[in-house]
């Protein structure tokens, strides 16, 4: 009698470990469009942002518009951005090839969990192509990893896209950790495998930097983003 007391006291353990288990998968499930979702474009636009690195350098731009797609129940996507009105220190800012203030920056969107905010929330992964422009004689280059929220968790093809520092004007990416798509949790850092955003000024070492600013975005759909 004991042995079989000990026996079920141990399946029940067992069972409560796999409860665990599971449960701890579900709650690491990276973000994405509900099931049975068809390919989603969206256009968007901001205000005023700004570009800060760690050390000074500043860019503001006045607006933007942007446009992209994730394809069919995929959590990735191109993304197309043109930042406009680009200035720093007064001086424009200006793309390889582009009017003078517009800066054109091109790359990848995942969805991710943040990892960062007070409760998991959905985050975009902007894996920015490496983009150079000019600031009067001076060259930038900008390259690397960016998390972003996006807001609300509801149907819809209204959203929000929010960029932050930790504090406006540090140059310190507010959101750092993300889940991948295996459930991974990853900490963009300045330096190592997985590099934030980061700035080069004149050919200069990369510089940890940040964004503030916030896009609406609309959908060509109502969607669901689950967290």
């Amino acid at each position: 009698m004991h042995r079989l007391k000990i026996l079920v006291l141990a399946i029940m353990a067992a069972l409560s470990v796999g409860a665990l288990v599971a449960a701890t998968a579900s709650a690491v499930e990276p973000a994405g469009f509900l099931p049975g979702a068809e390919e989603i474009t969206y256009t968007g636009t901001s205000g005023p942002g700004t570009l800060t690195a760690l050390g000074g350098t500043k860019v503001e731009c006045e607006s933007d518009t942007s446009s992209g797609s994730f394809a069919a129940n995929q959590k990735l996507g191109r993304f197309h951005i043109d930042f406009k009105g680009c200035t720093s220190l007064n001086q424009p800012c200006t793309g390889l090839g582009e009017a003078s203030g517009v800066i054109l920056v091109l790359g990848e969107a995942h969805l991710v969990v943040d990892v960062d905010s007070p409760s998991l929330g959905a985050g975009i992964l902007f894996l920015v192509e490496t983009v150079h422009f000019m600031c009067s004689i001076i060259l930038v280059k900008v390259s690397g990893a960016l998390v972003c929220l996006i807001t609300p968790l509801t149907k819809t093809n209204k959203f929000k896209i929010v960029c932050e520092e930790t504090t406006l004007g540090s140059g310190i990416a507010k959101e750092k950790k993300y889940w991948n798509e295996a459930g991974t949790e990853v900490t963009l850092e300045h330096e190592g495998a997985n590099p934030g955003l980061l700035t080069f000024v004149n050919e200069g070492a990369g510089k940890g930097s940040a964004e503030n600013t916030t896009a609406e975005i609309t959908t060509n759909k109502e969607i669901t983003i689950d967290a």
